[in-house]
């Protein structure tokens, strides 16, 4: 053999086992990191995974509630001041008497309403008529009430404005305190059938229980 292809054959040979080895120590060398500068699409089994807490609440990135504006704003446990000023005219003192008794007895009406509200007996049914009869009724006699709410007549006195404002403002109490308890008895009349029903015992109370028309005489005060 021609030394010359002795020589080119071996060279050939140490070509081909370097080219096998590093063949083989890429194989080897497969730890799934991708090359420099790549996104890798599985996570690494040797990092802990990232956990990011979320953010500390604070009061002010905490929103506060909002009601909806269909909801009835719940009236204060205690009705407005009534109580008579120092220093007042005579019939301003009476006034003053006479709507605290008013405004109490409205109230005491309003809460024995409310605790007789016929939950467990649906208005459809016919043997719970009388119950829901009376809550009509009740809720006729608070809203006559709530517009005659003394005195009858105006004044324009000093006295007499600052007594209107209070008056006003019981009567804001005490009308809030009845949107609590329609609120609550519209909950029991849901369907058509019942709504209907319901508006059949309100109109048949008003039927038995007309208002007259009064007239009557006013001094100014």
């Amino acid at each position: 053999m021609d030394p010359k292809d002795s020589d080119r054959a071996q060279i050939l040979r140490r070509r081909a086992f370097f080219v096998s080895s590093a063949l083989t120590a890429l194989g080897c060398n497969n730890s799934g990191r991708p090359p420099e500068g790549q996104p890798s699409s599985t996570t690494d089994p040797t990092a802990p995974p990232v956990v990011t807490a979320p953010p500390t609440a604070t009061p002010s990135a905490t929103p506060e509630p909002t009601a909806s504006s269909s909801a009835t704003p719940e009236p204060p446990s205690e009705g407005p001041d009534l109580s008579t000023p120092a220093g007042v005219g005579d019939v301003a003192a009476e006034n003053y008497k006479s709507l605290r008794e008013a405004v109490a007895e409205i109230r005491k009406s309003i809460t024995e309403l409310t605790a007789t509200l016929p939950d467990s007996c649906k208005i459809t049914d016919q043997a719970c008529d009388l119950q829901w009869r009376k809550l009509a009724e009740g809720l006729l006699r608070i809203d006559k009430s709530l517009r005659r709410l003394p005195p009858r007549c105006g004044g324009s006195s000093d006295e007499a404005k600052a007594f209107f404002e209070k008056r006003e403002a019981a009567r804001e109490d005490l009308q809030q305190r009845v949107a609590a308890l329609s609120k609550r008895i519209n909950t029991l009349v849901a369907t058509q059938a019942e709504k209907e029903r319901w508006e059949s015992h309100q109109a048949d109370a008003k039927q038995a229980n007309p208002e007259p028309c009064l007239k009557f005489a006013c001094t100014d005060w």
